[in-house]
């Protein structure tokens, strides 16, 4: 037995409520006897006999489409309930979902897209268009790495920096640290080893300011000695 989803607002809403009672009962009998993708075999005959009702198909369609097409007629047999598949399966349809390819194949037998009037058509278009928004990303960050990398600073890079925030500090050469070479080893192994990343995870792409903090701070803590022992000249 196929179950679906009804809208338990239907009933407050004011188009439904408008519609002569036998209107209302082939509504409800249409979302209830339509197959999974929405299509109603047009027997009237049927319904009529089941419900002990007299409509036509002009009665049922004039009062149902009055203010925006609810049933599409394919033909003299088969109607089409336009907003089913959207409230059933929601937006988007997967072709890689087999009842949702199943929809899609339903559809097409009677050249209905599933387009942005009822929803989003994820079909191989789609698929394809979101493989090349990631290969363009991919591409992008591979770019974004590639620029990285050659931003990065050798030691000596270091050190001329170093120098030259000595220098911008007003100090004479010969009171430069003594061991600044390997203190530039020391600020490139440290970044080296966090993969030039902040502590937020975002890359460093300008390392001249990073060298003024650690110049900074090595100055404040007067070059707290490690195995030898360093000071800054006076």
């Amino acid at each position: 037995m196929a179950k679906r989803f009804i809208d338990t607002e239907l009933i407050n809403e004011d188009w439904y409520l408008d519609l002569p009672a036998e209107i209302k009962l082939f509504w409800i009998y249409a979302l209830c006897k339509c197959d999974h993708a929405g299509f109603l075999k047009a027997n009237l005959r049927a319904f009529n006999a089941l419900h002990s009702t007299a409509i036509d198909a002009d009665t049922i369609l004039n009062a149902i489409n009055a203010e925006k097409e609810r049933i599409r007629v394919i033909d003299e047999r088969l109607w089409w309930i336009t907003d089913f598949c959207r409230f059933q399966y929601g937006e988007n349809l997967n072709p890689n979902n087999r009842a949702h390819n199943s929809v899609l194949n339903r559809l097409s037998q009677h050249s209905i897209s599933y387009g942005a009037s009822m929803g989003h058509l994820w079909g191989m278009d789609g698929v394809k268009d979101k493989e090349k928004e990631k290969d363009k990303d991919k591409e992008k960050e591979i770019s974004l790495l590639v620029t990285h990398a050659r931003e990065l600073p050798s030691v000596d890079d270091i050190h001329q920096e170093m120098r030259r925030w000595c220098f911008n500090a007003g100090m004479a050469q010969e009171q430069y640290p003594s061991d600044l070479l390997q203190l530039a080893e020391r600020f490139l192994n440290h970044y080296d080893a966090q993969g030039w990343r902040r502590s937020n995870g975002m890359h460093i792409h300008k390392w001249q300011p990073l060298v003024s903090t650690w110049m900074q701070k090595e100055k404040t803590t007067k070059f707290k000695p490690t195995t030898t022992e360093r000071k800054w000249k006076k």
